[in-house]
């Protein structure tokens, strides 16, 4: 039987991977609000909350707080190949993650109050990305390589007990070495907003319809 570390691995591997001299090429932030115009909102120590005490460091300020204005770098020389896999194989592999997820959470914090918090940025984050499958943010969908590989990292050797330490990088390092892979229909040329657009109104639509008659 495979031990839980050895199917978070393969739940991650979802692209094959040649690695060449990476080169850097810098992206710019795509529709970044204006310090002036937009002041974000503190929650450091929020409640009285030691688990807070230092929340807005993650990203670098209260005004990144879902890590809109990372500066994303892209690795022009990692040569990646998605796989066209069944549906069913991708969301096993997504929910293997899902759960870890709420594993971490709450086994890794113990106020509630914390746990809103960090859901909710965690939420607004994954929204961005959201927003690039569906053209609206102008950015290629990619993530980040070296927060990437870290996975193996979450758990022990043991394969179950989660590591309590340090994994050495903070929010606003996410996109310096960003993947982007190639071999989908993602461009304009292929698929387009509208497409995507049909897409997304066909997944509400079914999400819409289960709760009702």
């Amino acid at each position: 039987m495979l031990s839980f570390k050895t199917t978070i691995i393969a739940a991650l591997s979802l692209s094959s991977v040649v690695f060449a001299s990476p080169v850097a090429k810098r992206i710019p932030t795509v529709n970044a609000r204006d310090d002036h115009e937009y002041k974000g909102k503190s929650l450091n120590g929020w409640g009285g909350y030691k688990s807070l005490e230092k929340f807005d460091d993650w990203y670098g300020g209260a005004n990144n707080f879902d890590g809109h204005k990372n500066e994303v770098k892209v690795l022009e020389q990692e040569q990646v190949v998605c796989r066209a896999l069944d549906a069913r194989i991708v969301q096993q592999k997504l929910a293997i993650l899902q759960e870890m997820a709420k594993r971490v959470l709450s086994e890794q914090v113990c106020e509630v109050e914390t746990q809103t918090i960090i859901l909710h940025q965690h939420n607004a984050a994954w929204e961005n990305w959201v927003k690039d499958v569906h053209h609206w943010s102008g950015k290629p969908i990619g993530y980040d390589k070296e927060v990437a590989k870290k996975y193996k990292d979450i758990v022990k050797e043991d394969g179950w007990e989660l590591e309590d330490k340090d994994h050495e990088f903070n929010g606003y390092d996410i996109g310096k070495n960003k993947v982007i892979p190639k071999g989908n229909n993602w461009g304009d040329d292929k698929s387009g907003r509208d497409k995507v657009d049909r897409a997304y109104g066909a997944a509400e639509e079914s999400k819409e319809k289960q709760y009702k008659d």
